[in-house]
């Protein structure tokens, strides 16, 4: 909390190392309260290629996406998937 009041950002990943089961809807309610705190200061990220993938060895890489997408209604098309993936990292990293 302390973080995100201060102005830091957040990357979402490696949310697989948690010791989540598939379908991972475990750690919705954690990343709705980091995105709550966060907002416009969170990036996605896949961690590729050092994922180690933790208790999920044989997770697909492109699902490393899903649980994030799922648990913050962020569909393909939508503005926040956009955000995550595109224009925030864009912001963080200058480019």
């Amino acid at each position: 909390m302390a973080l995100a009041a201060g102005g830091a950002w957040i990357k979402l990943s490696g949310w697989y190392r948690l010791a989540a089961d598939e379908p991972f809807d475990a750690i919705h309610p954690m990343l709705r309260r980091v995105a709550a705190l966060f907002a416009g200061r969170m990036v996605w990220g896949s961690d590729w290629p050092h994922t180690g993938l933790g208790s999920a060895p044989g997770l697909a890489y492109a699902a490393t996406w899903q649980p994030v997408a799922q648990a913050l209604a962020a569909t393909p098309t939508s503005p926040l998937a956009a955000a995550l993936r595109h224009h925030q990292p864009q912001r963080l990293y200058g480019t």
